[in-house]
């Protein structure tokens, strides 16, 4: 896992919402669930702990 937050300045700024690089984690995985209204992103950890949530609204159509 790559903790280096040397390129966190080339992020535009809101588009960063989580950051985690714990070197002695065994890593995770993001679980992610979609309906007709939204898709939820769970980041968990490699032992079950849930690191952070978020919810993206449902995008209109142009």
């Amino acid at each position: 896992m790559e903790n280096s937050r040397k390129h966190f300045h080339k992020v535009p700024k809101g588009y960063l919402r989580f950051f985690y690089a714990e070197p002695a984690s065994l890593g995770g995985f993001a679980y992610v669930e979609i309906d007709g209204k939204e898709m939820s992103v769970t980041y968990i950890e490699a032992s079950g702990k849930s690191l952070y949530k978020t919810s993206l609204p449902r995008r209109s159509r142009l």
